[in-house]
């Protein structure tokens, strides 16, 4: 689902076709496991979801999850049982000419502070921040199960501080080294959808907030590091 979710892992076909053999896999084994009969709507719709990324791109590029869960929003809209839809055309079309674009708000920051980690590179620093906000998730540098993410390089980074230099946001972060995939099937490799061991390190340095790919989650491990997971809603396109 990583896969097919992500909007840069689906744009190459090979990718998908290999997700599509494991829906494929997950399909059979579920048959021989809970039996035919057991097989409902949902499971067995799993197997054309591929050929629908192929034809229309990404999961959330054609999904109705939006839409299901803006269903609560949409009937506090309704003020008289006469006309619902023409109501609800009139509060969104409202709404859409009153707020401001999402384009116009790439990310934002909060919760100022002055007493974070600065490479010397950056000294002359305008304001330090300790969250940084983007549409639907934020990074908190304290907090270890917010700080993480992974930069469109394939650097996986904890998030030590968050400043404005020379009017542009940048993040200070401690680099995460890689060690190993956590598996491979089929000649393909974990860390292809961003799984994998990574290991700390004292290695600090700089990235505009831009370079940001998505935020990751750890399992940590005992001996050689963590296990890393991008998180699919965070991932940009």
């Amino acid at each position: 689902m990583i896969i097919l979710a992500s909007p840069k892992l689906s744009k190459e076909t090979d990718n998908v076709l290999y997700a599509e053999n494991l829906i494929m896999e997950f399909n059979r084994t579920f048959q021989k496991t809970y039996g035919l009969g057991n097989v409902s709507y949902n499971v067995h719709c799993l197997i054309h979801i591929a050929k629908d990324v192929i034809k229309y791109g990404a999961l959330e590029s054609f999904s109705a999850f939006p839409f299901e869960n803006y269903l609560s929003s949409i009937k506090k809209l309704i003020r008289k049982g006469e006309k619902p839809l023409q109501q609800i055309a009139r509060r969104l079309s409202e709404y859409e000419n009153s707020k401001f674009s999402k384009k116009n708000v790439h990310v934002r920051v909060s919760s100022t502070h002055f007493n974070g980690i600065v490479p010397d590179s950056h000294y002359n620093v305008q304001f330090q921040y300790k969250i940084l906000h983007f549409d639907s998730w934020n990074i908190k540098i304290d907090d270890d199960r917010n700080n993480s993410v992974m930069l469109k390089s394939g650097m996986r980074i904890n998030v030590k501080n968050i400043i404005l230099f020379q009017n542009k946001l940048y993040v200070v972060g401690q680099k995460l080294i890689f060690v190993r995939e956590v598996f491979e099937v089929s000649g393909f490799s974990s860390d292809n959808v961003g799984i994998a061991i990574v290991a700390e390190s004292n290695d600090i340095d700089v990235w505009p907030c831009d370079d940001i790919y998505c935020k990751i989650f750890k399992i940590a491990r005992t001996s050689d590091g963590c296990i890393t997971y991008p998180i699919i809603h965070t991932l940009a396109n």
